[in-house]
């Protein structure tokens, strides 16, 4: 018994000395090759290599994970070339002797650990700069939600773990959105977007400046379409020979001054019209419209450059492809979803115009791969409007991504504020890098960051409105320049505007003692405010449920009023201020 007794205390004591024994080696391993401290109480003992030679990415990258690491950590690591005195524990940037990697695509990204070193490289593009910002954020925490509003965390102590081994290449080989804070360059290298149309010269449209009517109409009506018997410069002649030569000179000579250029655009004007003059309307006829005149011009500049990419629209009435022949190998077709229901993904939306692109962009791929996607993110006439359509961002970029598209540009509202469009253009940035992104919870930060305690009843508020989009989307398709009015018996009701406010009212007592997170609210309700007014005036006209005129002059005196001191500068894509917009219903409404 005494033996036993004994027997078993030693067991005891020899499993309390294996497990002290385990604790220390585990302490020792972790504290030796399990963990990297980059800072610890405020000082650092590493320091920042570079390429000896190094390019003025790989320049920029180095300066910018030296800033944050400052203002995370208070203490400055040292920028040195790849020949300086080196310490045994470094963060390698970029193509430093000894760790060059390879990398897939010229944006990738790769960050690794090893030993004491974390290696950030990339692609020969901005792979590298791209690597800096995912690290920031990915591994340190940090965040950009606008161009105005980021995140940066204080840690004296700055730890990472010494097994990364991360790399990855963008969905797209250009991604690129066009909000407020996209067109912020610093916005934009955060979240690895391409700046608006870089290496490009005019997005679309050109033949509007490359033969303005005001230089060439009054001698040359020729050179534009025939429409109605008349001449008419909304739109050219493309059959006309001296209309290229035209061309092909002022292009030669933009070449010329911006030889870097990769991209020029050879596209018509942004009018549905076509020249029916007795050389182009046989063409038309015999074949698929418009583009038998478009595509043989666009086709010949292509020859006369072959060096460069020469790129035209699929668009309105060019967007089915020629019948006759098929596009240079550079030239590039910037294909337009246009019209289309935007409260269904485009890949299953069933409305005859969905149907139709769908079917278009299908047989352009059977005649090329070279195809730039131009996609509508917001609504263009009516950008103060409900517009619930972020639900189909990523059903609709992941659909251009099966369909092996390299090239997606997604409109948005330029340089105004607009619904919800810093929630768009965060949204749409991280979703043209990776399109498998958790959308609910990418969604969920952005609110929590942005408005604060106001962020649970605004999510409420999007689902509940996109729910209600979706639901009325078969019966009344809502495109990118519908009004107001088309939703009126859908999400739009009267029942469901009172809804909304309701929810808003909530979410402007829960911020009600912070001015900045107030306004924001405030600025999304705006929209709500824009559909009461434009409904209203139908209300009025039509003579039902009617809403007195002064009341409604009230209301859209205090929405202009507000929009301005919210920031919003335009109610359309560029066009009709806040006081604009006031002077025109007025008008409107004492017209009724």
């Amino acid at each position: 018994m005494g033996r036993q007794i004994c027997r078993n205390l030693s067991k005891k004591k020899i499993m309390k000395v294996a497990c002290i024994f385990f604790t220390f080696i585990l302490s020792y391993f972790y504290s030796n090759g399990q963990e990297i401290f980059l800072a610890k109480n405020g000082h650092s003992e590493y320091q920042i290599v570079i390429p000896e030679k190094a390019t003025q990415v790989e320049k920029i990258a180095s300066n910018e994970l030296q800033k944050y690491l400052r203002q995370i950590t208070g203490t400055f690591i040292p920028v040195v070339s790849e020949f300086k005195l080196r310490r045994k524990k470094e963060i390698l940037v970029g193509n430093v002797r000894g760790y060059r990697v390879s990398v897939d695509h010229e944006d990738g990204i790769l960050i690794k650990t090893a030993k004491d070193k974390l290696i950030i490289s990339g692609g020969r593009r901005k792979g590298v700069l791209y690597s800096v910002y995912t690290f920031l954020e990915e591994f340190l925490g940090c965040r950009r939600y606008t161009k105005e509003v980021s995140f940066i965390p204080s840690n004296r102590n700055l730890s990472i773990a010494n097994d990364i081994d991360l790399s990855r290449n963008p969905a797209f080989d250009y991604r690129n959105a066009l909000f407020e804070d996209d067109i912020d360059k610093t916005f934009a290298d955060w979240h690895k977007m391409n700046y608006f149309f870089e290496d490009r010269m005019y997005p679309a449209h050109s033949l509007s400046w490359f033969l303005p009517a005001e230089k060439y109409f009054v001698q040359h009506p020729e050179y534009y379409a025939l429409i109605n018997g008349k001449r008419n410069p909304a739109q050219v002649c493309f059959s006309n020979p001296d209309v290229f030569k035209v061309v092909k000179g002022v292009l030669q000579h933009e070449i010329n001054a911006r030889p870097n250029n990769k991209v020029w655009s050879v596209s018509h004007p942004d009018y549905p019209f076509s020249c029916s003059c007795n050389l182009c309307k046989p063409k038309h006829d015999n074949g698929n419209g418009f583009i038998e005149t478009l595509l043989p011009f666009v086709n010949k500049m292509a020859d006369a450059f072959p060096d460069k990419i020469i790129s035209t629209l699929a668009y309105n009435q060019s967007m089915l492809p020629s019948k006759t022949l098929k596009p240079r190998k550079n030239v590039e077709i910037m294909f337009c979803f246009t019209n289309t229901n935007r409260m269904q993904p485009l890949k299953t939306a069933n409305d005859p115009q969905s149907v139709a692109c769908r079917s278009a962009l299908a047989k352009w791929q059977q005649q090329t791969a070279n195809i730039f996607i131009w996609d509508y993110a917001a609504n263009y006439f009516h950008s103060m409007s409900p517009f619930p359509n972020w639900s189909t961002y990523q059903d609709n970029i992941q659909f251009f991504r099966s369909l092996s598209i390299k090239q997606v540009f997604e409109q948005g509202t330029g340089r105004q504020k607009s619904e919800f469009s810093e929630l768009r253009s965060y949204l749409l940035a991280k979703l043209l890098w990776n399109p498998e992104l958790d959308v609910d919870n990418t969604i969920n930060e952005f609110l929590n960051a942005y408005y604060g305690p106001a962020s649970g009843y605004l999510k409420k508020y999007l689902d509940l409105i996109s729910k209600f989009a979706r639901a009325g989307s078969s019966a009344v398709p809502i495109t990118e320049y519908s009004s107001p009015l088309a939703a009126r018996q859908t999400y739009l009701s009267n029942q469901h505007l009172r809804d909304y406010n309701q929810i808003f009212d909530s979410a402007e007592r829960a911020v009600k003692d912070n001015r900045t997170f107030l306004n924001r609210v405030k600025k999304e309700r705006l929209a709500l405010s824009y559909a009461e007014i434009e409904i209203g005036k139908e209300n009025l006209k039509r003579q039902k449920n009617i809403t007195s005129t002064a009341a409604l002059q009230n209301k859209v005196a205090s929405f202009s009023a507000n929009a301005k001191l919210l920031g919003v500068s335009f109610l359309s894509f560029g066009e009709r201020s806040p006081d604009q917009y006031k002077m025109q219903t007025f008008s409107e409404i004492n017209s009724k």
